[in-house]
Order: C-alpha cells, then sequence, then structure tokens
C-alpha cells in the first residue's frame, strides 16, 4: 500500500521524504534549496520524534520535526486542509497560515500546530480520519482513552 501512495503522490513531480535520519536530512535540504515541504501533522511520529502538547483537551504525541525544521531554516508555516464538497462534487483545497511557531520551545510550538488542526476540524467534524490515534501515545503509567474501558 505504501508503494502505491508514494507512486501516486510521486507522478506530479512531489520529492517525497520519510521520517528517517536519512530522509530528514534531505528535507532540511530540500528547503534550505528554497522548495517547498509538505508534512502530514496530525501522524503519530516514532519514538523520541515527538512531544505531549494538547489536542483537544488531552495530551497527544505530536511530531517535533515541524519545528525543528522552522527553527533551522526560518520557514513560513501554512497548513493546508483538503475538504470534501457535497454531492461529490469534488474537493476544496485552503491553506491557513499557523501562528507563532517562532517559538524556541518544541511543546509551545506542537501545541500551537494542534490547535491550528483543531480550528479545522470544528469546521467539519465529519470530514476529519478520527481512526486516527492521536491519543493511543502516553507517558508511561497513563492509560489511553483507548483502554480506559477495560
Amino acid at each position: 500500500m505504501e508503494d502505491i501512495i508514494f507512486k501516486g503522490r510521486s507522478r506530479v513531480g512531489t520529492s517525497m521524504f520519510s521520517a528517517n535520519t536519512q530522509d530528514v536530512r534531505k528535507a532540511f535540504k530540500h528547503l534550505r534549496n528554497g522548495n517547498v515541504l509538505a508534512i502530514l501533522s496530525d501522524h503519530l511520529p516514532s519514538a523520541k520524534a515527538g512531544v505531549y502538547a494538547p489536542f483537544f483537551g488531552i495530551n497527544a504525541y505530536t511530531g517535533k520535526l515541524t519545528h525543528a525544521l522552522i527553527k533551522h531554516n526560518q520557514s513560513e508555516v501554512l497548513m493546508a486542509t483538503v475538504l470534501r464538497k457535497s454531492k461529490g462534487q469534488g474537493f476544496e483545497i485552503e491553506f491557513h497560515a499557523v501562528d507563532q511557531m517562532d517559538t524556541q520551545d518544541s511543546i509551545e510550538a506542537a501545541s500551537n500546530v494542534n490547535n491550528a488542526i483543531e480550528k479545522v476540524i470544528r469546521r467539519t467534524p465529519e470530514q476529519y480520519q478520527w481512526f486516527y490515534k492521536r491519543f493511543s501515545e502516553q507517558p508511561d503509567g497513563i492509560k489511553t482513552i483507548y483502554q480506559q474501558g477495560n
């Protein structure tokens, strides 16, 4: 499945980077060369690649990569949102500025990203992909919201 997604996204000339060390270096260089970079900020990062920041009032393990790229390249941050139009009329793409990303604090930056995602979700909650288990990673000893019924 990953190959199919990769090929689909790459066929329009998009450069793709994974979250491994080698590709993160390529992403830094990509930005340094004046190119645009898109990051899927609502996906669960790997171990040690995130911080806990509020998402709908619950701590969610949130990636630090966006903040690291901004600190290193002084990049502007825009969030892209793809919304389904009614009755199969296609899609609408919107871009939103993500405020206060010039902070030195990675938790504050992650909170700002999560706040921007929350704003979009609140507008059309039925379109968010809720199967992403944003709260599945918690500090040791804390039950996730998915375990609390057990």
